[in-house]
């Protein structure tokens, strides 16, 4: 896709005048518009197989990132509970809980044949249908017929059990009996209001902790506990779920490699990417969308359903074709089928006689025709309650605060055990960036004062070149709108590439998951830093590239460094005592998701391997920066 233009430019002579004194000809930046939970990301298959392995690794360790996953969190003991079972004859369902954190518990329904043997285990995710686990759908039909699916959720894990499969299905954050938290709200056209959410907001999102992350290491968890359990084949576990629930099963697939099938139903599209925010998370969706987590699955067996009455209605034109041909090139084209029924949004019988059909042959449950779901009997959904007066609670659950507090800690804590590689590794997904290869920013166009840069992805900034009459080897990238600091590195004979901040024109919090989906400003500035680095690195007579933050543009400067590598000599950063604990708003242009999970400014400016560094907590004299950077 194609991204960025921001600002940098091209003029000769000794004395400058900067884009901020004067209007510079560049075009719209399209940075300014916002991408929404509407959109996909266009995602384009390669035929470079070890170019997606790359994107797939990446892919991965940046939903663990947005999870706040990574570096995995401790595993304490699960300390499963069985609060009740109910024999049904040809299957067994067992109500249960397990610690997925200390004092926090996954709960849910177990069914699985009675008879003995080893299984595949099948993780069953459900959507945002009111009742969640203890669905029931009515007697009725909205137009008063009798109601032919009225426990959906039972049929599923019912006809899995009778068909050799070991089914868990476990509760939503904030459904049926997890009740330690709130689920959070639907559709928000705005950012929620800050503090009306039990793990969501501001503060949340600098330590990225959200309902997205803990439900996924719920479900991570979930694994772990059928791994625990005699009767379920390590080699045969598999996920499947609806709408909300299939936004679960796909960021399993992206978090847990033991997975060896998967069957999310009626939420993939190009298009709409899930609107609760238990769905989304700051940084989780920034350059890919659902098409590409379903490609990052192969050469693992894939069945997409969707349906005519809902978003996922042109998959089979749109989005299937692309996962397809990426499973095709990794050599497991007969491993991914994208099937849609005419129906409203469901996961109804005939959506799930086609997942019955996939897992029967590739978790191989040996029945030698397409399984059909037979009648059964319901139970109670008052049956499928984990706790009750005999069987409270634990009396260490946690509630929402205590949980956020204690996720924070965790945070906190795992920060100071960060080598500074995985620092390094954090960041890159923090901003969405990195150091574009060499010779891969070219120069693709200029105006009498405006230098285009453009990576090799298609995004695009434009710089400010200022040459001195009588230039040294080294040259230096300069962020931030200081005259006074171009004009002296010029007059010491200094090159100079000047890199305007970024702004945005509309304000975040306007919209509705603004940092799942787009790069905060700060991130923005620091992929600018990044390009225009790149670019001055590979020009001929350029010796060393050295970089100056000027201001606030200080802080992007020790990112930038952070990430360049040896490709940077020396970095001037001013304002080096900001520190992101201050941030109040994620109007604020240096918000950026994660900052304090992985130590701040100074836990990310010292994961730089190389380069001298001069900072100030406050202002730097232009004299003494053009001093400093001429020493020998």
């Amino acid at each position: 896709m194609r991204r960025p233009l921001a600002l940098l430019v091209l003029l000769a002579g000794c004395t400058a005048e900067l884009a901020s004194d004067r209007a510079v000809p560049i075009g719209p930046d399209p940075r300014l518009r916002l991408r929404k939970v509407s959109e996909g990301n266009a995602f384009t298959p390669t035929a470079d197989r070890s170019l997606w392995e790359r994107r797939v690794r990446f892919l991965r360790e940046q939903q663990l990132v947005a999870s706040g996953l990574w570096p995995a969190p401790e595993r304490c003991a699960l300390n499963p509970v069985v609060t009740r079972t109910i024999d049904r004859g040809e299957y067994v369902v067992e109500n249960l809980y397990f610690a997925s954190l200390p004092g926090f518990y996954v709960t849910g329904s177990l069914f699985r044949p009675k008879r003995p043997g080893r299984f595949p285990g099948v993780l069953c995710t459900h959507g945002h249908d009111r009742k969640g686990r203890f669905q029931d759908t009515g007697e009725k039909t909205r137009d008063g017929n009798p109601n032919p699916d009225r426990f959906p959720y039972q049929a599923r894990c019912i006809t899995l059990a009778r068909l050799g499969c070991v089914a868990f299905l476990y509760d939503m954050v904030g459904y049926a009996d997890s009740k330690q938290m709130r689920h959070p709200g639907d559709m928000p056209a705005t950012r929620p209001a800050e503090g009306t959410l039990d793990l969501e907001g501001l503060e949340c999102e600098q330590y990225l902790l959200s309902t997205m992350g803990l439900q996924t290491w719920n479900s991570i968890r979930a694994v772990d506990y059928l791994l625990s359990r005699p009767d379920v084949d390590p080699d045969r576990i598999a996920v499947t779920g609806e709408s909300g629930g299939a936004t679960q099963t796909l960021m399993l697939m992206m978090t847990d490699a033991r997975l060896a099938a998967a069957a999310p139903v009626c939420m993939v599209s190009t298009g709409f990417q899930g609107d609760c925010i238990c769905e989304q998370a700051a940084l989780g969706k920034i350059g890919s969308d659902t098409v590409e987590f379903c490609a990052a699955f192969a050469p693992k067996p894939l069945i997409v359903v969707s349906a005519t009455g809902d978003w996922t209605k042109d998959m089979i034109e749109k989005g299937g074709p692309e996962i397809r041909s990426t499973y095709e090139a990794m050599g497991a084209g007969d491993r991914v089928n994208v099937v849609r029924f005419q129906a409203p949004h469901n996961y109804n019988r005939t959506s799930r006689e086609a997942v019955y059909a996939w897992f029967n042959t590739w978790l191989r449950l040996g029945h030698p025709s397409a399984p059909t779901e037979p009648p059964f009997e319901p139970l109670d959904p008052k049956e499928l309650a984990v706790f009750d007066e005999a069987h409270p609670r634990p009396a260490d659950a946690l509630d929402a605060k205590g949980l956020k507090d204690f996720l924070r800690r965790s945070a906190e804590a795992a920060a100071t055990k960060l080598t500074a590689s995985e620092r390094r590794a954090a960041l890159r997904h923090l901003v969405a960036s990195d150091l574009p290869p060499p010779h891969s920013v070219r120069e693709t166009s200029r105006t009498e004062n405006a230098l285009r840069l453009t990576r090799s992805n298609g995004s695009d900034v434009v710089v400010e070149r200022f040459t001195p009459s009588a230039p040294r080897g080294a040259a230096a990238v300069v962020l931030g709108s200081r005259k006074d600091v171009v004009d002296a590195l010029l007059t010491r004979g200094i090159p100079v590439l000047a890199v305007r901040p970024f702004r945005r024109a509309e304000r975040p919090s306007s919209l509705g998951f603004f940092p799942c989906f787009n790069r905060t400003a700060l991130a923005e500035r620091v992929h600018d830093a990044l390009t225009a680095i790149a670019w001055l690195k590979d020009q001929p007579g350029i010796t060393r590239v050295d970089l100056v933050g000027c201001g606030a543009e200080g802080t992007t400067a020790l990112l930038a460094r952070a990430l360049s590598g040896d490709a940077v000599g020396r970095t001037c950063a001013e304002d080096a005592g900001f520190s992101f604990r201050s941030i109040r708003s994620v109007d604020d242009d240096r918000f950026l998701p994660g900052a304090l999970r992985y130590g701040d400014v100074a836990g990310l400016a010292a994961s730089a391997t190389s380069g001298d560094l001069l900072r100030e907590e406050g202002s730097l004299a232009a004299a003494r920066m053009a001093e400093w950077l001429t020493r020998p």
